[in-house]
């Protein structure tokens, strides 16, 4: 009889282990992404937990109704590295107000999770470039 329940013991614990193993997949970026702007390179590495390795990514179409509002794109010039989980490139126009995006994840065992990100983008910073003092001026003349 010991033997038995020896054996059913370290069957349960095992088992408690495996789940242990095999934890839901997450997304672990918080939002908003960082700031991107116009011109300028942008890099964000997504992450993800549990689940098992490797992970896909993908942009997900999301659908708001009422205004009805369909998402499925990054803003333009930036892509997402469906092996990598890498955002990047060189944004080229501000998206519409309230563009979000929906990113899912999916591990090699077909669990997903999905986290809807705001992705602020606009122009950078007016820079004066102009070299100090400038000339004197004079009047009347352009």
């Amino acid at each position: 009889m010991k033997r038995t329940t020896w054996q059913f013991g370290l069957i349960v614990i095992l088992a408690a282990f495996a789940g242990v193993a095999s934890a839901q997949v997450s997304i672990t970026n918080p939002s908003p992404l960082p700031q991107a702007y116009i011109g300028v390179p942008y890099y964000v590495q997504l992450n993800a937990t549990g689940g098992t390795a490797p992970y896909t990514w993908e942009v997900v179409i999301t659908t708001i109704c009422c205004p009805v509002k369909f998402f499925g794109a990054l803003p333009s010039g930036l892509s997402l590295n469906t092996q990598t989980g890498v955002i990047s490139g060189t944004p080229t126009q501000v998206p519409p107000p309230g563009n979000n995006y929906t990113i899912k994840v999916t591990d090699s065992k077909a669990g997903s999770d999905t986290k809807i990100f705001d992705l602020p983008v606009s122009q950078p910073a007016l820079a004066i470039t102009t070299n100090s003092p400038l000339p004197a001026g004079t009047v009347g003349v352009a």
